[in-house]
């Protein structure tokens, strides 16, 4: 379910566009742990405390 938007999300920044995705936690928490496979998709590796900026949670290494 979520490599078609991965593959949408890589498309649009290939193209030079600045993209960014929401997960929204549902009733069984599933949120963070979509987040994770899906930045895996995207080849994109969990920043650590130093690395993070006010708007980013992940870099792209």
């Amino acid at each position: 379910m979520l490599r078609p938007w991965a593959d949408w999300l890589l498309a649009r920044r290939q193209a030079g566009e600045d993209v960014y995705a929401y997960f929204n936690n549902d009733v069984a928490g599933h949120a963070v742990t979509n987040a994770r496979q899906f930045a895996g998709m995207l080849g994109l590796q969990e920043a650590g405390p130093d690395e993070l900026t006010e708007n980013s949670v992940y870099n792209n290494r």
